[in-house]
């Protein structure tokens, strides 16, 4: 794997350098001071992640990073930041994929550079891999969107409240959960329960971080029709969250079962962002005719949802164990530890809102026939 290092501070560079080679001496370092410098070497040669400073002299990183995206897309890209300026982080989730702060800690750097090592498998197909890397943000259910906007503005708003719209929208709860387990806030102690999450960042953050999303134009024919298909994946994967949770019910994975079955279809939001209209004849394909969207999506773009959901959230540096969840909801017979983990939680969860059948002996291995037929039986009641 190439790496590709940027600071301007000499010592910090080599430093960083250092614990990173001693870490894996099979990584290719390539340690630069300008963002100049930076942008040739990247046109001579590939390059597989971009880590820069914030602060370099002439262009900047954020400015560094956004060229980054349009030129390289499929370069993984990370801003290391040593102030405490919001204004400028958010700025930074709409070009970096991580946002880390300074000084640099070599093992977590590893770490994520492992991860990232792990995700790139996910989808081989460079097209494909470059339409999800240049994703700077998902646009949120636009219903959703104006509820939480208006609830912010209430001094009399509770955290409660606010977690529970958070947890209606996959994509708020992605880009809150991205900020809050961003080693900028959290110092890589990872956590998918939306509570803490609200906690950490406080009302301000999260109510300036609404101020930085981005929704589709509801004027135009085009802006509408996506924002009703938002409001359906939207209201799906609150259906698939919602089951997660009753699954998960009296295990250690509740919270984290909910938050997992929320982001399982984020990848949809991707697709229909950037494959509109593609996307929507592949769902009204899938609705018409009784088949799985995962299939006709594969057709369509080599890949479907459930790979550019994991992709990206894997990219965004959340835990692993939820990229894998994403990655296989769709295909229970890929997860083969006998485990009630939260990929086996969330591809039940799945079968059960699609109404499709699941291996009896496999639910019996997990000891979790009873449970399944009792929230099947529920779920199917409502």
């Amino acid at each position: 794997m190439k790496i590709m290092l940027i600071d301007a501070e000499h010592g910090s560079l080599l430093k960083t350098k250092g614990e990173l080679a001693e870490l894996d001496p099979f990584l290719k370092i390539s340690p630069l001071t300008n963002a100049r410098d930076a942008l040739d070497l990247l046109a001579r040669e590939s390059h597989d992640v971009v880590i820069t400073d914030l602060l370099l002299p002439g262009l900047d990183g954020l400015a560094l990073l956004e060229r980054v995206r349009r030129l390289y897309p499929t370069v993984i890209r990370i801003i290391v930041n040593s102030n405490s300026d919001h204004t400028v982080m958010f700025a930074a989730m709409n070009v970096a994929h991580q946002i880390l702060q300074k000084p640099l800690n070599g093992p977590l750097l590893w770490s994520l550079i492992s991860q990232t090592a792990a995700v790139s498998s996910l989808i081989r197909d460079d097209k494909m891999r470059a339409v999800v890397g240049g994703v700077s943000q998902l646009p949120p259910a636009p219903r959703v969107y104006s509820e939480l906007s208006g609830l912010l503005e209430n001094p009399n708003c509770s955290i409660d409240d606010v977690v529970k719209l958070i947890g209606r929208d996959p994509a708020i709860a992605g880009r809150l959960l991205r900020l809050a387990n961003s080693a900028f806030f959290s110092h890589r102690e990872h956590s998918l329960d939306l509570r803490p999450s609200v906690v950490r960042l406080g009302f301000n953050t999260i109510r300036n971080l609404m101020l930085t999303v981005e929704l589709f134009d509801q004027s135009s024919p085009f802006g509408k029709a996506l924002g009703r298909e938002l409001d359906l994946v939207q209201q799906n994967a609150l259906l698939l969250a919602k089951t997660s949770e009753q699954l998960a019910r009296s295990t250690t994975l509740t919270g984290d079962a909910f938050v997992t079955g929320l982001l399982a279809d984020i990848g949809q939001i991707v697709l229909l962002m950037t494959r509109g209209y593609e996307w929507r004849d592949c769902r009204a394909t899938a609705r018409l005719y009784k088949r799985p969207l995962q299939e006709l999506e594969e057709t369509a773009f080599g890949v479907s949802h459930a790979e550019v959901g994991g992709y990206l959230l894997g990219m965004w540096g959340l835990p692993y164990s939820v990229v894998e969840a994403v990655t296989n909801h769709h295909h229970p017979e890929r997860i083969l530890a006998p485990i009630y983990s939260l990929s086996a939680i969330t591809a039940i969860s799945t079968a059960i809102t699609d109404g499709l059948p699941i291996d009896e002996n496999w639910l019996f291995s997990l000891k979790v026939k009873t449970r399944v037929d009792m929230v099947r039986e529920r779920i199917n009641a409502q």
